[in-house]
């Protein structure tokens, strides 16, 4: 009982762990075209664009013949020969007998060994072998790249005061390899929109902007791009159809003008005095 109930966990167990694999981002590529055997597209996640290509190799069937020598014994008997006794010899002289006749001997038959032939015979097969085919898939991923804020003349500056802003934004190329071919991606820069952080904004690439209050403002800037792609041996481009956005942000510090300042503390310096200017404004110092 125990025993079936531990196997019925461990069962349990491994379909828990038995989850589907997820799949490679190459198969979420759309297909754009095929070129040299190679079928590939491209799928934008983010601000990354990754390129994905698969190639099969198809062999054809073949068909062949097959030799195969096998040796084969073939026995043949061949008719018993019979041996005939010898002729009789002609009488012979024996100095104690005289003359006498030898005795005949009779050989006994002889039958013939037989006759062991060995053919070669040539055994001939069809082999047949079905067309198969080798698929290959690969992908080679490319990020755009990081965008940069740039202030003149700083990022601490005085209220009122005009600011330069500008990034680094412009179109940039990506290269890799995909399946022994070279892949080559292009972010085509398109625009780029500011936010200012006081509920202004601007599409301008180099805006001028002035703050006219104290405090921290955060600005933003939002660099968009094109993405286009083609590999190696082809000369127009394979539009992605989809665009990446960048961001980057810088935070601007605005203070009191110094001229201002200036002003306010020399207006609270300390004067001397000939009345109380209460009673007469025309007194000295009180004017």
């Amino acid at each position: 009982m125990f025993a079936k109930q531990f196997a019925g966990f461990g069962l349990a167990l491994m379909l828990c762990l038995v989850v589907p694999l997820p799949s490679p981002s190459w198969a979420a590529c759309k297909v754009n075209s095929s070129s040299d055997g190679i079928q590939h597209g491209s799928v934008v996640v983010g601000s990354t664009v990754t390129i994905c290509g698969s190639a099969q190799s198809v062999q054809p069937g073949r068909k062949s013949t097959v030799s195969k020598v096998q040796p084969k014994v073939q026995s043949k008997v061949t008719s018993p020969v019979v041996v005939k006794p010898a002729p009789r010899k002609a009488n012979q002289y024996d100095k104690h007998r005289g003359w006498v006749t030898p005795p005949v001997k009779a050989k006994p038959k002889v039958v013939a060994k037989p006759k062991i032939s060995i053919k070669k015979v040539v055994k001939k097969t069809t082999k047949i072998t079905p067309p198969s085919s080798t698929s290959k898939s690969a992908e080679a991923s490319f990020n755009v790249q990081d965008l940069a804020v740039s202030v003149s003349p700083g990022l601490q500056v005085a209220a009122g005061q005009v600011l330069l802003f500008g990034t680094n934004a412009s179109t940039h190329f990506g290269r890799g390899n995909i399946l022994g071919k070279n892949a080559e991606v292009r972010f085509s820069f398109r625009q780029v929109g500011w936010q200012f952080g006081d509920d202004t904004e601007s599409s301008v690439a180099n805006p001028q902007k002035a703050f006219w209050s104290e405090g921290q403002f955060e600005v933003v800037a939002n660099a968009t791009y094109s993405v286009a792609y083609r590999l190696a041996g082809a000369t127009a481009w394979n539009p992605s159809g989809a665009e990446i956005t960048t961001s980057a942000k810088v935070i601007i510090e605005v203070g009191v003008d110094l001229e201002t300042q200036t002003q306010e503390t020399a207006d609270r310096r300390v004067l001397l005095v000939g009345e109380q200017c209460r009673a007469d404004l025309s007194v000295f110092g009180c004017g």
